[in-house]
């Protein structure tokens, strides 16, 4: 270890600052490699600045031509995906914690969600200020005791982490709507598997393949009963979403049809797929936009981009929602102070 830390320190950190005051990731407060770095980093130091810069460039040159990219809300353009050609290195051990962390709180909101939209216990006694769930325009009216057919609220879930002073993760935000990052992460995976082989594949790098396996098991678990092969579709808002590039990733990933809702016709409380002149029924839909677009009749009226009646096939139970309709009232920053009681 005192070997690689010299050449680390002699050929590579030369010029390498941390910023003050906050908690570096790659080096201890002594300005010394910490140990799960140590393998990245000798082979980091081996190739050198020079190299290094050029594989950056062959990271985003490859990132093109894959076409990743995420449009800004406010401009509307699209815009390369960023990946750094250093990795972030989270040991196993510390994502065993990250991991047992993120399935308690996600078990904790998907129990908050049913009571928010069924028995509102927590309002009723006051755990929760009730303005502040009922006063939320992510909050739904409409589906008030209507249970999701699959029995469970966050299907998918996600979590932005940040350490605080001490390097202890803290979650900043929670993301329920319809949560985005895997796709993107799947593709930095498969860059950096090019761009740095040798090193990707002695890191001993956990895979992220068998997250897209079980999600999409679990999507067709949510199939009706009575159908060995259930229909599943994502629901995008176009190509002009801001993570258009995952919905098409997640699509060819999981096998599904990516559709617009002007592909979706609701008849006699049912979903169904405009498909080679026929209906098709659909089963599950994974939708990637925001609930208030997915309904112009119970929700949003100006919206072009949803379902006719959606709303009401939830209500009758005849289609799955992932995640139902109305999940992102949970999303409320101010809820954080109440977490610890809600628990």
């Amino acid at each position: 270890m005192d070997d690689v830390q010299t050449e680390l320190e002699g050929r590579w950190l030369d010029d390498y600052r941390s910023q003050v005051g906050t908690i570096d990731e790659m080096v201890d407060s002594g300005g010394h490699i910490r140990p799960d770095w140590s393998h990245v980093g000798r082979a980091l130091a081996g190739l050198g600045t020079g190299e290094l810069l050029r594989r950056q460039h062959d990271v985003d040159r490859l990132l093109e031509a894959d076409g990743a990219s995420f449009r800004r809300s406010k401009t509307g353009r699209a815009q390369p995906w960023p990946l750094d050609a250093v990795p972030r290195v989270i040991s196993s051990a510390e994502w065993a914690v990250i991991e047992s962390g993120v399935i308690q709180r996600a078990t904790l909101l998907d129990l908050l969600l049913a009571d928010i939209y069924g028995p509102r216990r927590l309002l009723e006694r006051g755990v929760i200020p009730p303005e502040l769930v009922l006063g939320d325009p992510e909050f739904l009216r409409s589906r008030h005791d209507v249970r999701p057919r699959q029995g469970v609220e966050l299907v998918t879930y996600a979590a932005d982490l940040a350490r605080d002073e001490g390097g202890e993760l803290r979650v900043l935000a929670d993301f329920s709507q319809a949560p985005s990052g895997a796709g993107y992460a799947a593709e930095n995976r498969l860059v950096m598997s090019r761009v740095f082989p040798s090193l990707y594949r002695n890191a001993q790098v956990h895979r992220i393949s068998p997250y897209f396996r079980h999600l999409r098991a679990g999507l067709r678990s949510l199939g009706s009963a009575t159908s060995d092969d259930p229909t599943v579709v994502i629901l995008t808002p176009g190509n002009w979403s801001e993570t258009a590039f995952e919905h098409g990733y997640l699509a060819s990933q999981l096998g599904f049809s990516l559709v617009e809702g002007s592909e979706l016709v609701v008849s006699d409380g049912a979903v169904f797929l405009r498909a080679l002149g026929r209906l098709q029924p659909v089963d599950v839909i994974l939708r990637r936009m925001d609930a208030s677009y997915c309904d112009p009749l119970e929700l949003d009226p100006t919206s072009r981009l949803g379902v006719p009646g959606l709303m009401e096939a939830c209500r009758r139970g005849s289609v799955a929602v992932v995640n139902p309709l109305g999940a992102a009232v949970i999303e409320n920053p101010a809820l954080q102070a109440f977490m610890p009681e809600v628990a």
